[in-house]
């Protein structure tokens, strides 16, 4: 019994810790989106962003090593590549990022994301936020192909084999459209796959 107490006292503790890190990383981005519209983002100072927040710098650059990363929500490249390895195995490769991607979307946006997007919208082309896209790029391709290494058996040495590298590319222009917000996020990966679809 006594086994059984610590654990569970064990398992409350870490809920505790991993409650209070989600909580006082969404303080700190709130408290820099709102400065951001207030100010502009070049006028917030990361001082003006702990204050607000109520936490101390070395909280900030636990969460964030650099500013920018307030910008954008949590790295969901993980996720993706998650959802690739656990897709129902009678799908095919296409079928696989089909599922995931429908899955990953199925996320709501919420209003602190689309706040981001409206502030880096703005930026444009600001040098500070295109790295942070291509690291973002970066670390989704190698996850991603990683996954489908492994989901389809490739041994990882071989370099001949580029459909691991393919379906990368597939996800990346369908993402890419998603960003664009041109008409709704279901409606988007509707016409993508019809078009993929059309093409196999």
């Amino acid at each position: 019994m006594l086994a059984v107490a610590i654990m569970e006292e064990m398992t409350n503790q870490m809920g505790a810790r991993v409650r209070h890190k989600t909580a006082t990383r969404l303080a700190i981005q709130t408290a820099a989106i709102e400065l951001y519209e207030q100010r502009g983002y070049d006028e917030t100072k990361i001082e003006d962003i702990v204050e607000r927040a109520g936490v101390s710098q070395r909280s900030f650059f636990r969460y964030f090593p650099y500013k920018e990363l307030t910008l954008f929500s949590d790295d969901h490249t993980q996720y993706l590549a998650d959802l690739v390895l656990t897709a129902p195995q009678h799908l095919d490769a296409v079928e696989t990022l089909e599922w995931a991607a429908g899955q990953l979307f199925a996320i709501p946006t919420t209003d602190l994301d689309r706040r981001r997007q409206a502030i880096r919208a703005q930026l444009g082309d600001d040098a500070r936020v295109q790295r942070q896209l291509a690291y973002l790029h970066e670390s989704l391709g190698n996850r991603l192909r990683d996954a489908y290494v492994q989901r389809l058996g490739i041994d990882p040495d071989d370099v001949t084999d580029l459909r691991p590298q393919i379906l990368v590319g597939l996800y990346l222009s369908l993402a890419a459209e998603v960003s664009e917000r041109s008409r709704p996020t279901e409606e988007t990966r509707r016409l993508w796959l019809a078009s993929l679809r059309s093409l196999l």
